[in-house]
């Protein structure tokens, strides 16, 4: 649920700051931590950092910032999705 608000909130600041960028794709290798909880840690300083800028009304310092966090939550979401896929099939 929080990475989905968090994707909408990113969608909502390229909205209204005209910004678009087609094609450009994020090597989630560079975003997986081991550790769940570092994971998280990370996701939420830099979602913290987003929050700050976005009440600065820095925009594009936030929207970069939660990005960063949006991109650490898809590399553990993706992580749980596999470790759980690859369990059912050694079943």
């Amino acid at each position: 649920m929080a990475y989905l608000k968090l994707e909408k909130s990113v969608a909502f600041i390229r909205l209204d700051l005209d910004e678009e960028n087609p094609g450009r794709f994020v090597k989630l290798k560079q975003y997986a931590v081991p550790d769940e909880r570092q994971s998280l840690k990370f996701a939420l300083d830099k979602l913290r950092k987003g929050a700050d800028c976005f009440a600065l009304g820095d925009l594009s310092q936030s929207l970069k910032w939660l990005r960063e966090s949006r991109n650490y939550l898809r590399a553990l979401l993706r992580a749980k999705r596999l470790r759980r896929a690859r369990g059912t099939r050694a079943v």
